[in-house]
């Protein structure tokens, strides 16, 4: 017998052991069936698994599911799984990644993101913008569109601005302004002005002369009244114009109205002008009463 016919016969005695009655006798790892043509479960414990059914022992971390193995607990964020490292779906729309493992804190809260990729389905979270919510709104803005960083609907405290149509928050509200903030828009001070300021932007100082350097935002005119020697209601006019030796005076609103205290030797009279102390006073008189 040649060599050819000796290697015929060793493959034919050996496809008779293998294959009886058309069946395999046994099946090479990860494979089971009749003919060894069916693949063992993903999570079998070694690949390998009974011949006949395919049933096998599962894998540590995984248990038998009628006739599957499946993880025994699903990764954090999970609420379905089919293994360990992979997630059919998240517990809520609001985390993402394979295992569930991003939160969609790039999207507005409340709205959904895309498990895949972490997609933003409706609105960014404030201060994001762009197709995945992965870049920042112009400095200003508190929040902007999804499309456009420098159109705001809002601003941030102490910004304000607009291009015409659109909120751009470029510009810092004054200085003065009370709790720096001001209308988004123009930019007026819509809480009012700190102690000193007045106007609509709070621009200008308060009239020099007013008590505790406060006024009224819109008029200017001094709240608690005037420094010694001063009247009117910006304060404006010295109580000396009306009578040279008048320290303090009292009037309404810019009228003067009567000396209150004035020069030594001389008090305020009847007619609220200073007068001489009476004649009979040693040493002079009380400046504010005679």
């Amino acid at each position: 017998m040649d060599i050819k016919n000796r290697i015929a016969l060793v493959i034919r005695i050996s496809t008779r052991r293998q294959v009886f009655q058309g069946r395999c006798q046994e099946c090479e790892e990860g494979k089971y069936g009749t003919i060894c043509n069916e693949t063992c479960g993903q999570h079998c414990l070694d690949s390998r698994c009974n011949q006949d059914d395919g049933s096998c022992t599962c894998k540590k971390e995984y248990k038998l599911d009628g006739d599957k193995c499946v993880p025994s607990t699903c990764p954090a964020n999970c609420s379905t799984c089919t293994s360990l490292d992979s997630c059919d779906m998240c517990v809520g729309t609001y985390y993402y990644g394979v295992t569930c493992e991003h939160e969609c804190t790039h999207c507005k809260t409340g709205t959904n993101c895309r498990k895949s990729d972490g997609y933003c389905y409706s609105v960014c979270a404030d201060g994001l913008t762009g197709n995945f919510c992965d870049s920042h709104c112009n400095a200003g803005c508190e929040t902007c569109q999804k499309w456009n960083a420098n159109k705001c609907p809002s601003c941030k405290t102490g910004r304000y601005g607009n291009d015409g149509q659109y909120l751009t928050c470029n510009n810092h509200c004054n200085k003065n302004c009370l709790n720096n903030t001001c209308e988004t828009w123009y930019g007026q001070c819509d809480q009012g002005c700190v102690n000193g300021y007045e106007g609509i932007y709070c621009i200008n100082k308060c009239p020099r002369h007013c008590l505790n350097e406060t006024c009224q935002r819109n008029t200017a005119a001094c709240v608690h009244g005037c420094d010694d020697g001063y009247y009117g209601l910006q304060c404006f006019y010295t109580c000396t114009s009306v009578d040279s030796n008048c320290l303090v005076c009292t009037s309404n609103e810019n009228t003067f109205s009567s000396c209150t205290r004035c020069t030594n030797g001389s008090y305020p009279g009847s007619r609220g002008k200073c007068v001489p102390c009476e004649t009979n006073c040693s040493g002079g008189c009380n400046s504010s009463t005679g």
